[in-house]
Protein backbone atom coordinates (compact mmCIF):
# COMPACT_ATOMS: atom_id res chain seq x y z
CA UNK A 1 0.00 0.00 0.00
CA UNK A 2 1.05 3.58 -0.58
CA UNK A 3 1.53 4.81 2.98
CA UNK A 4 2.96 7.85 4.67
CA UNK A 5 5.72 7.07 7.19
CA UNK A 6 3.34 7.64 10.13
CA UNK A 7 0.90 5.17 8.57
CA UNK A 8 3.61 2.50 8.33
CA UNK A 9 3.91 2.75 12.09
CA UNK A 10 0.14 2.45 12.60
CA UNK A 11 -0.15 -0.47 10.22
CA UNK A 12 2.81 -2.22 11.84
CA UNK A 13 1.15 -1.99 15.25
CA UNK A 14 -1.65 -4.20 13.90
CA UNK A 15 0.11 -6.46 11.40
CA UNK A 16 3.67 -6.62 12.68
CA UNK A 17 6.42 -5.65 10.23
CA UNK A 18 5.18 -7.94 7.44
CA UNK A 19 2.86 -5.23 6.15
CA UNK A 20 0.44 -7.31 4.08
CA UNK A 21 -2.51 -9.68 4.41
CA UNK A 22 -1.46 -13.04 5.81
CA UNK A 23 1.90 -11.72 6.98
CA UNK A 24 4.61 -14.36 6.97
CA UNK A 25 2.15 -17.26 6.82
CA UNK A 26 1.91 -17.03 3.02
CA UNK A 27 5.68 -16.69 2.72
CA UNK A 28 6.10 -19.89 4.73
CA UNK A 29 3.41 -21.58 2.66
CA UNK A 30 5.27 -20.74 -0.55
CA UNK A 31 8.63 -21.84 0.84
CA UNK A 32 7.10 -25.19 1.81
CA UNK A 33 5.53 -25.68 -1.60
CA UNK A 34 8.71 -24.84 -3.52
CA UNK A 35 10.97 -27.08 -1.39
CA UNK A 36 14.13 -25.19 -2.24
CA UNK A 37 17.49 -26.88 -1.53
CA UNK A 38 19.39 -25.23 1.30
CA UNK A 39 21.89 -23.90 -1.22
CA UNK A 40 19.14 -21.88 -2.94
CA UNK A 41 19.51 -18.17 -3.58
CA UNK A 42 16.20 -16.36 -3.17
CA UNK A 43 15.34 -12.75 -3.99
CA UNK A 44 12.78 -10.74 -2.05
CA UNK A 45 11.78 -8.15 -4.68
CA UNK A 46 10.46 -5.05 -2.95
CA UNK A 47 11.75 -6.28 0.40
CA UNK A 48 10.59 -3.31 2.47
CA UNK A 49 11.89 -3.45 6.06
CA UNK A 50 12.99 -7.06 5.55
CA UNK A 51 10.64 -9.37 7.42
CA UNK A 52 10.43 -11.92 4.60
CA UNK A 53 14.18 -11.59 4.15
CA UNK A 54 14.56 -12.45 7.81
CA UNK A 55 12.43 -15.58 7.40
CA UNK A 56 14.22 -16.70 4.22
CA UNK A 57 17.59 -16.31 5.96
CA UNK A 58 16.36 -18.16 9.05
CA UNK A 59 15.34 -21.07 6.82
CA UNK A 60 18.99 -21.37 5.78
CA UNK A 61 18.75 -19.95 2.25
CA UNK A 62 20.90 -17.27 0.61
CA UNK A 63 18.60 -14.27 0.86
CA UNK A 64 18.87 -11.12 -1.24
CA UNK A 65 16.56 -8.16 -0.64
CA UNK A 66 15.97 -5.57 -3.37
CA UNK A 67 14.07 -2.32 -2.93
CA UNK A 68 14.13 1.08 -4.63
CA UNK A 69 13.85 2.82 -1.25
CA UNK A 70 17.30 3.31 0.37
CA UNK A 71 15.79 3.62 3.82
CA UNK A 72 13.97 0.30 3.50
CA UNK A 73 17.15 -1.35 2.26
CA UNK A 74 19.04 -0.01 5.27
CA UNK A 75 16.43 -1.47 7.62
CA UNK A 76 16.42 -4.82 5.81
CA UNK A 77 20.21 -5.12 5.68
CA UNK A 78 20.27 -6.66 9.17
CA UNK A 79 18.56 -9.76 7.81
CA UNK A 80 20.54 -10.54 4.67
CA UNK A 81 22.28 -9.16 1.61
CA UNK A 82 20.49 -6.13 0.16
CA UNK A 83 20.76 -3.72 -2.74
CA UNK A 84 19.02 -0.53 -3.82
CA UNK A 85 17.45 -1.07 -7.24
CA UNK A 86 14.07 -0.99 -8.98
CA UNK A 87 12.61 -4.47 -9.35
CA UNK A 88 12.15 -3.75 -13.06
CA UNK A 89 15.96 -3.56 -13.39
CA UNK A 90 17.59 -6.16 -11.15
CA UNK A 91 21.39 -5.82 -11.32
CA UNK A 92 22.12 -9.55 -11.56
CA UNK A 93 23.21 -11.81 -14.44
CA UNK A 94 20.73 -14.02 -16.26
CA UNK A 95 19.67 -17.27 -14.61
CA UNK A 96 21.36 -16.76 -11.25
CA UNK A 97 18.62 -17.22 -8.60
CA UNK A 98 16.50 -20.19 -7.56
CA UNK A 99 13.51 -18.25 -6.29
CA UNK A 100 12.01 -14.79 -6.43
CA UNK A 101 9.32 -13.53 -4.05
CA UNK A 102 7.23 -10.47 -4.93
CA UNK A 103 4.78 -10.05 -2.05
CA UNK A 104 2.20 -7.25 -2.14
CA UNK A 105 4.49 -5.26 -4.45
CA UNK A 106 3.53 -5.95 -8.07
CA UNK A 107 0.43 -3.73 -7.83
CA UNK A 108 2.74 -0.81 -7.04
CA UNK A 109 4.73 -1.24 -10.25
CA UNK A 110 3.74 0.83 -13.27
CA UNK A 111 5.35 -1.45 -15.87
CA UNK A 112 4.23 -4.83 -14.60
CA UNK A 113 5.18 -6.75 -17.76
CA UNK A 114 8.71 -5.37 -17.58
CA UNK A 115 9.04 -6.45 -13.96
CA UNK A 116 7.74 -9.96 -14.70
CA UNK A 117 10.08 -10.31 -17.68
CA UNK A 118 12.96 -9.24 -15.45
CA UNK A 119 11.96 -11.85 -12.89
CA UNK A 120 12.12 -14.51 -15.59
CA UNK A 121 15.51 -13.28 -16.74
CA UNK A 122 17.22 -13.68 -13.36
CA UNK A 123 15.54 -16.98 -12.44
CA UNK A 124 17.26 -20.26 -13.25
CA UNK A 125 15.46 -22.84 -15.34
CA UNK A 126 13.36 -24.76 -12.85
CA UNK A 127 13.28 -21.85 -10.41
CA UNK A 128 10.14 -20.52 -8.73
CA UNK A 129 8.37 -17.17 -8.91
CA UNK A 130 6.10 -16.38 -5.95
CA UNK A 131 3.61 -13.52 -6.28
CA UNK A 132 1.02 -12.52 -3.70
CA UNK A 133 -1.15 -9.43 -4.05
CA UNK A 134 -4.59 -7.89 -4.00
CA UNK A 135 -6.87 -8.78 -6.90
CA UNK A 136 -10.29 -7.58 -7.99
CA UNK A 137 -13.12 -10.10 -7.98
CA UNK A 138 -16.61 -10.21 -9.45
CA UNK A 139 -19.54 -10.05 -7.08
CA UNK A 140 -20.11 -13.51 -5.69
CA UNK A 141 -16.54 -14.36 -4.79
CA UNK A 142 -13.28 -15.68 -6.26
CA UNK A 143 -13.50 -18.28 -8.98
CA UNK A 144 -10.93 -20.64 -10.39
CA UNK A 145 -8.74 -20.57 -7.30
CA UNK A 146 -7.46 -23.43 -5.20
CA UNK A 147 -8.21 -23.14 -1.52
CA UNK A 148 -5.31 -22.94 0.96
CA UNK A 149 -3.80 -26.37 1.47
CA UNK A 150 -4.68 -27.66 -2.00
CA UNK A 151 -1.80 -27.94 -4.44
CA UNK A 152 -1.58 -28.96 -8.06
CA UNK A 153 1.57 -31.01 -7.59
CA UNK A 154 3.12 -32.80 -4.60
CA UNK A 155 5.67 -30.98 -2.51
CA UNK A 156 7.57 -31.65 0.70
CA UNK A 157 7.72 -28.91 3.36
CA UNK A 158 10.98 -27.05 3.88
CA UNK A 159 12.43 -26.99 7.39
CA UNK A 160 14.40 -24.23 9.10
CA UNK A 161 18.15 -24.80 9.01
CA UNK A 162 19.54 -26.44 12.18
CA UNK A 163 16.08 -26.40 13.75
CA UNK A 164 16.07 -22.59 13.90
CA UNK A 165 12.54 -21.20 14.07
CA UNK A 166 12.09 -17.80 12.45
CA UNK A 167 11.13 -15.05 14.88
CA UNK A 168 9.01 -11.94 14.44
CA UNK A 169 9.81 -8.34 15.27
CA UNK A 170 7.73 -7.07 18.16
CA UNK A 171 5.52 -3.97 18.19
CA UNK A 172 8.21 -1.72 19.67
CA UNK A 173 10.53 -2.69 16.81
CA UNK A 174 7.75 -1.98 14.31
CA UNK A 175 7.35 1.44 15.91
CA UNK A 176 11.10 1.94 15.52
CA UNK A 177 10.74 1.25 11.80
CA UNK A 178 8.04 3.92 11.56
CA UNK A 179 10.12 6.41 13.55
CA UNK A 180 13.14 5.82 11.33
CA UNK A 181 11.02 6.35 8.22
CA UNK A 182 9.69 9.62 9.62
CA UNK A 183 13.20 10.81 10.50
CA UNK A 184 14.52 10.10 7.01
CA UNK A 185 11.44 11.11 5.01
CA UNK A 186 13.05 14.29 3.68
CA UNK A 187 16.09 12.41 2.39
CA UNK A 188 14.00 10.05 0.25
CA UNK A 189 12.46 12.72 -1.96
CA UNK A 190 9.65 12.17 -4.44
CA UNK A 191 11.68 10.03 -6.87
CA UNK A 192 10.98 6.85 -4.91
CA UNK A 193 7.23 7.01 -5.63
CA UNK A 194 7.38 8.61 -9.08
CA UNK A 195 5.35 6.68 -11.62
CA UNK A 196 3.64 4.50 -9.03
CA UNK A 197 -0.16 4.09 -9.05
CA UNK A 198 -1.62 7.01 -7.09
CA UNK A 199 -4.00 4.79 -5.11
CA UNK A 200 -1.35 2.31 -4.02
CA UNK A 201 -1.91 -1.43 -4.22
CA UNK A 202 -5.70 -1.06 -4.33
CA UNK A 203 -5.60 1.11 -7.46
CA UNK A 204 -3.03 -1.22 -9.04
CA UNK A 205 -5.07 -4.40 -8.48
CA UNK A 206 -6.25 -6.43 -11.49
CA UNK A 207 -8.43 -9.52 -11.79
CA UNK A 208 -7.17 -13.04 -11.17
CA UNK A 209 -7.40 -13.79 -14.88
CA UNK A 210 -5.47 -10.64 -15.80
CA UNK A 211 -2.74 -11.38 -13.26
CA UNK A 212 -2.26 -15.00 -14.27
CA UNK A 213 -2.31 -14.00 -17.96
CA UNK A 214 0.41 -11.42 -17.32
CA UNK A 215 2.55 -14.03 -15.58
CA UNK A 216 2.03 -16.58 -18.37
CA UNK A 217 2.75 -14.03 -21.09
CA UNK A 218 6.03 -13.20 -19.36
CA UNK A 219 7.17 -16.78 -19.99
CA UNK A 220 6.01 -18.61 -16.87
CA UNK A 221 4.00 -21.76 -16.27
CA UNK A 222 1.67 -21.36 -13.30
CA UNK A 223 1.77 -24.32 -10.91
CA UNK A 224 -0.37 -23.01 -8.04
CA UNK A 225 -3.03 -20.37 -7.37
CA UNK A 226 -4.67 -19.99 -3.97
CA UNK A 227 -7.34 -17.63 -2.67
CA UNK A 228 -6.48 -16.02 0.67
CA UNK A 229 -9.34 -13.59 0.95
CA UNK A 230 -9.87 -14.44 4.66
CA UNK A 231 -6.41 -12.98 5.36
CA UNK A 232 -7.47 -9.70 3.74
CA UNK A 233 -10.75 -9.63 5.66
CA UNK A 234 -8.99 -10.35 8.96
CA UNK A 235 -6.47 -7.57 8.34
CA UNK A 236 -9.18 -5.05 7.48
CA UNK A 237 -11.21 -6.06 10.54
CA UNK A 238 -8.19 -5.59 12.81
CA UNK A 239 -7.45 -2.18 11.29
CA UNK A 240 -11.04 -0.99 11.63
CA UNK A 241 -11.11 -2.22 15.21
CA UNK A 242 -7.92 -0.29 15.95
CA UNK A 243 -8.51 2.90 13.94
CA UNK A 244 -12.16 3.01 12.84
CA UNK A 245 -13.56 3.04 9.31
CA UNK A 246 -12.28 6.49 8.39
CA UNK A 247 -8.88 5.64 9.81
CA UNK A 248 -8.64 2.56 7.61
CA UNK A 249 -9.49 4.58 4.50
CA UNK A 250 -6.82 7.16 5.33
CA UNK A 251 -4.29 4.45 6.19
CA UNK A 252 -4.81 2.73 2.83
CA UNK A 253 -4.48 5.99 0.92
CA UNK A 254 -8.02 5.69 -0.44
CA UNK A 255 -9.50 8.81 -1.99
CA UNK A 256 -13.14 9.41 -2.62
CA UNK A 257 -12.96 7.77 -6.07
CA UNK A 258 -10.86 4.75 -5.05
CA UNK A 259 -12.43 1.33 -4.34
CA UNK A 260 -12.57 0.25 -0.74
CA UNK A 261 -10.51 -2.97 -0.31
CA UNK A 262 -13.41 -4.68 1.48
CA UNK A 263 -16.67 -3.24 0.13
CA UNK A 264 -17.70 -0.28 -2.04
CA UNK A 265 -18.58 2.94 -0.29
CA UNK A 266 -17.03 2.24 3.10
CA UNK A 267 -14.52 0.31 5.14
CA UNK A 268 -16.68 -2.58 6.31
CA UNK A 269 -16.74 -6.33 5.81
CA UNK A 270 -19.94 -7.03 3.88
CA UNK A 271 -18.98 -10.33 2.25
CA UNK A 272 -21.91 -10.13 -0.18
CA UNK A 273 -20.52 -6.99 -1.82
CA UNK A 274 -16.78 -7.47 -1.44
CA UNK A 275 -14.80 -6.62 -4.55
CA UNK A 276 -11.23 -7.45 -3.52
CA UNK A 277 -9.39 -10.61 -2.59
CA UNK A 278 -5.81 -11.68 -1.96
CA UNK A 279 -4.07 -14.28 -4.10
CA UNK A 280 -0.97 -16.44 -3.94
CA UNK A 281 0.47 -17.49 -7.30
CA UNK A 282 3.50 -19.74 -7.79
CA UNK A 283 4.99 -20.19 -11.25
CA UNK A 284 8.08 -21.59 -12.97
CA UNK A 285 9.87 -20.46 -16.12
CA UNK A 286 8.25 -22.17 -19.09
CA UNK A 287 10.95 -24.19 -20.89
CA UNK A 288 9.10 -23.66 -24.17
CA UNK A 289 9.29 -19.87 -23.99
CA UNK A 290 12.20 -17.87 -25.38
CA UNK A 291 14.43 -16.55 -22.61
CA UNK A 292 17.38 -14.13 -22.93
CA UNK A 293 20.76 -15.79 -22.54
Amino acid sequence: MKLLPAAWKKLGEVTGPALRPGGLALTQRALQFCSFPLSAKIIDAGCGPGESLRLISAMGYQALGIDCDPQMVRLASSFGETMVAPIEQIPLPNGTVDGLFCECVLNLVTNRSRALTEFGRVLKDGGFLVVSDLITIAQGGPEGLSRPGHTRSPSQPSQPANGTEPTHLNISQAQTIGSALEADQASLGSSQTAGRPSGGCVAGAVSRQALTSEISEAGFEIVLTEDHRPALTQLAAALVWAYGRNGLAELCGLGGNQPDPIRPGGCGFDSSSSQMSYILVIARPNPNSLKPK
